[in-house]
């Protein structure tokens, strides 16, 4: 399939005009963002099925992009979604209402977390290009080899998604992939929550009393620095800088010399004086103030229940093909067994699948045994 090269208004107001019609259409994007804090979109890829352009965000205005798939009556189908989320949040004026992710979908059908390239041949026979993965996709003009290949992300998910919908309606697991899409755009944000930031700090849950006012501060500084200079976070301050000066809290600048990991002969003194101020900030952070880590409500949970319901979820998941993580992960059974609140083992599908068992097997009212097939089978102790 030949695909059209976007790059001038006119013909990007008639792409629009051809889209805005579809029931559905395939999004992908290439971008760079190794050196900036948001993805740099180098090109937009669209098909509808009848066709496929690339959109050159270069030569034309794509602000107004999402106007294709802000309507309820548009799905856009994507694989692997999350980072072109952040290049349509941040370059097209919005993320779309309705998505199917074919990574997702798959997760539902008995594959792992395939790669598109993986995915295509295992459903559909079909290869696509190598290319160079990493060819700087911000030059132009691009070659006739640039172009195949990024065509080639978008030209048959269409065809993908047709095939997995019908897998997933066989298994009746429509809902349950419309669920998870969903849970992906209403979860989305292009900017972190600042505050909380300071959690994955290592160290960070180990801190006491100002400390942990410091460690928020500090982290949310170095963040909004980052954003607003679109430059890496690392570029701002190390992590081991961070801690350094959350353990230290320097409340002047010439205190910042020798702070470990922190070069303070070469920070730019508005950035100096950014620091110190975020130190007297958060340490003046009162108890209410602070965005505390979640911890486990309710009793301690044992290390052994967690790893035995771990395995019967493992086991679930391969009686149900589905990839395990899209089942539950160790920390969701952890967050479950010890009821810290909603978790996604809480309600819809996974509770309905899952959480009966789960409830027998804290309870000591069920035992796993384990067949000499290797699997195991879930057995009520009141039958015996």
């Amino acid at each position: 399939m030949k695909s059209e090269y976007i790059d001038s208004m006119t013909a990007y107001r008639a792409l629009v005009e051809r889209l805005i019609t579809c029931e559905r259409i395939a999004v992908d994007t290439e971008f760079h963002r190794e050196r900036y804090y948001f993805p740099r979109v180098a090109l937009i890829q669209v098909s509808w099925g009848d066709g496929t352009a690339l959109i050159d965000p270069q030569a034309v205005d794509v602000s107004d992009l999402s106007q294709i798939w802000e309507s309820d009556d548009t799905l856009v189908v994507m694989h692997a979604c999350e980072q072109d989320l952040d290049v349509m949040a941040k370059y097209c004026g919005g993320i779309p209402v309705r998505l199917f992710d074919t990574q997702i979908a798959a997760g539902f059908v008995g594959h792992g977390t395939p790669s598109l390239e993986n995915l295509l041949y295992d459903e559909l026979r079909v290869r696509i290009p190598k290319g160079d993965r990493l060819t700087d996709w911000t030059l132009r003009p691009l070659t006739d080899a640039q172009q195949r290949y990024a065509a080639a992300d978008v030209d048959h998910l269409l065809e993908l998604h047709s095939r997995l919908t019908g897998q997933l309606e066989r298994r009746g697991r429509t809902s349950w992939v419309a669920d998870e899409c969903e849970q992906v755009l209403s979860n989305y944000h292009l900017l972190p929550n600042f505050t909380t930031l300071w959690w994955k700090l290592k160290g960070s849950r180990r801190l006491r009393g100002p400390a942990r006012g410091v460690a928020q501060e500090v982290m949310s500084w170095r963040e909004q620095v980052a954003a607003a200079e679109d430059i890496p976070p690392r570029y701002v301050t190390s992590d081991l800088a961070c801690m350094s000066i959350v353990q230290r809290q320097p409340t002047a600048v010439d205190e910042l010399a020798g702070i470990r990991g922190l070069d303070a002969r070469s920070l730019r003194r508005d950035w100096a004086v950014g620091l110190v101020e975020a130190v007297k900030r958060g340490r003046g952070l009162t108890e209410s103030d602070l965005a505390l880590p979640p911890t486990p409500g309710g009793v301690r949970t044992p290390r052994a229940l967690i790893a035995l319901v771990t395995a019967w979820v493992q086991q679930r998941a391969s009686d149900l093909d589905i990839d395990t993580a899209r089942l539950a992960t160790r920390a969701d059974v952890h967050a479950y067994l010890s009821g810290s609140g909603a978790t996604r083992l809480s309600d819809g599908w996974r509770r309905d699948e899952l959480a009966a068992d789960i409830d027998r097997l804290a309870a000591g009212e069920a035992a796993v045994t384990c067949g000499s097939d290797g699997r195991l089978t879930l057995v009520d102790l009141a039958d015996r």
